[in-house]
């Protein structure tokens, strides 16, 4: 998969209607969940943000591994599936990873990636315009096998 494939696919999904914001209802999982099975990987089907980012930080998803965000960036300009996330005390939030540059974060002090973002807010917008701060930085990771 190209960068402008993946990012035809992110844009695809923060501007369906089905993954907009209503009742106080966010679909940040259903839409991680979207683009990955767009790469034929089904390993979050049915989970909540908080199970996905624990499956990834446990481990359990053999296919995935750590990185950093620099890193993420980096595959995500090659095509590849780059996710970031944390967990929250009820509800956790997750993004894909878009491929483009990096961006100066008064929150971090530091560049972090730009992401595809469906919450309370969908767009494209820097990790730090979506994730609090308050309790560090969120988790990173890629896909091993999502480079076509």
């Amino acid at each position: 998969m190209t960068a402008e494939k993946l990012r035809a696919i992110l844009e695809d999904a923060i501007n369906a209607p089905k993954f907009y914001p209503r009742d106080g209802t966010t679909f940040c999982n259903m839409a991680v969940q979207h683009v990955c099975q767009q790469f034929d990987v089904y390993d979050f089907d049915g989970m909540t943000a908080n199970a996905m980012v624990a499956a990834l930080t446990d481990k359990m998803l053999r296919e995935w591994e750590a990185c950093t965000g620099e890193e993420a960036t980096m595959y995500a300009l090659a095509g590849r599936l780059a996710i970031v996330g944390k967990t929250y005390a009820i509800h956790g939030h997750v993004a894909v990873v878009w491929p483009g540059s990096m961006a100066l974060s008064g929150t971090y002090k530091k560049c972090v990636p730009m992401i595809a973002n469906v919450g309370e807010r969908n767009g494209i917008m820097k990790m730090s315009e979506a994730f609090a701060a308050a309790k560090g930085e969120p988790g990173y990771w890629v896909h091993k096998d999502s480079k076509c």
